[in-house]
């Protein structure tokens, strides 16, 4: 007999399908991450853009508004129960001095910040999905 040197087809399986459940670990942990990250940058911008708006509004008397929300919304869970029906606004940042947001949002559509005109709640209408719920503000 000879002797054979070499993997054997059996370790060289073993050795793939470990390799394939790390990857894969690797792969679901990395997408929480980033889901968790998108969570807290909007959490994070909402309360910067707070604080930018309470000091608009305390130096003006209005809000640094463009123009009606037009878009559509479903945060009824997580809305203000005092929130005007009617009365959401897309919020003008270049009306905001010394803002720095960390989420890169186009301005267009449901990717805006926008606020209520009675309770001054701050939204982000499109929602971030994370651990099968929608988020659109601030927990309370």
């Amino acid at each position: 007999m000879k002797n054979q040197s070499g993997i054997s087809v059996i370790v060289l399986v073993i050795a793939i399908v470990v390799l394939i459940i790390v990857t894969i670990t690797i792969i679901i942990s990395n997408n929480n991450t980033v889901k968790t990250k998108s969570l807290n940058n909007m959490y994070a911008d909402i309360k910067s853009l707070n604080d930018s708006v309470f000091m608009y509004y305390s130096k003006y008397g209005v809000l640094p508004i463009k123009e009606k929300f037009e878009g559509n919304y479903d945060f009824t869970i997580n809305k203000n129960p005092n929130d005007a029906e009617d009365g959401y606004y897309i919020i003008d940042i270049s009306k905001l001095t010394s803002l720095i947001l960390t989420r890169n949002l186009t301005w267009t559509g449901d990717d805006v910040y926008i606020v209520n005109d009675k309770t001054h709640t701050i939204y982000y209408p499109k929602g971030i999905i994370y651990e099968g719920d929608k988020y659109y503000t601030l927990p309370k």
